[in-house]
């Protein structure tokens, strides 16, 4: 049975604004607390607020993003991952945030602590974190609307850069491995992986697990890569 969790047009009318619904952000496994995104009439800029699935309610002092072009990912219960507009030259020339940060419960988001920087030039920075196996986080930087690189930030510690080419896409973490979808071929210590193909990397070794090519017949041998800064 369907249950409404928050009414977008009573909220907007208690809260005298025109509130559209954009994304929600939940912590897994609990799926708890999720963060909301919601933006006067649909425009690009938005706010997220912390929201209490259980007391249906949002969270008093919660996390809330003010409204900018933003990005929220949750680590923990307590720690969020936030780009926004942080400021003069914060953003990218494409009007998406640049930077990202950590930021605590229970401090102001002004306090957050940097964690990955783009260049102006990209098109924007963001975050995401896989839950599988403990909380996996990932910086993804957008070098232009079909490229990015892969940042791999575990314990929030300085992010490396994962080996992999522009034009790939990660799917999700299995088991500590990150499996990656190749866009375009991958050259690499002399040998050749299909567009298409499947890539399992494996995060703490730096290797690559074997990887199906293209057609979905032929598996191609494992392949050690090591992380680069």
């Amino acid at each position: 049975m369907w249950e409404t969790l928050i009414d977008f047009d009573r909220l907007a009318r208690d809260e005298g604004e025109n509130w559209v619904s954009g994304q929600v952000a939940c912590l897994s496994p609990e799926y708890r607390l999720c963060m909301v995104e919601m933006s006067r009439g649909g425009s690009d800029s938005s706010t997220w607020r912390e929201f209490d699935t259980t007391t249906r309610a949002f969270v008093s002092n919660g996390f809330a993003v003010p409204e900018a072009k933003s990005d929220v990912a949750w680590v923990d219960a307590d720690t969020l991952l936030v780009g926004t507009d942080w400021g003069a030259g914060s953003m990218t020339a494409s009007g998406y945030p640049r930077i990202v940060k950590v930021w605590r419960r229970g401090k102001p988001l002004a306090a957050a602590s940097a964690l990955f920087e783009g260049r102006s030039t990209d098109v924007a920075v963001r975050s995401f974190v896989d839950q599988n196996g403990g909380a996996q986080p990932f910086v993804v930087r957008a070098v232009s609307f079909f490229e990015a690189e892969y940042h791999y930030a575990p314990g929030l510690g300085t992010p490396a850069k994962l080996p992999l080419p522009l034009h790939s896409n990660i799917e999700g973490v299995l088991d500590g491995r990150a499996i990656f979808t190749l866009r375009e071929a991958w050259d690499y210590q002399g040998k050749t992986y299909p567009q298409g193909s499947i890539v399992a990397y494996d995060l703490q070794r730096g290797t690559a697990e074997p990887v199906f090519a293209a057609n979905g017949t032929q598996s191609v041998e494992t392949v050690a890569v090591g992380r680069t800064g």
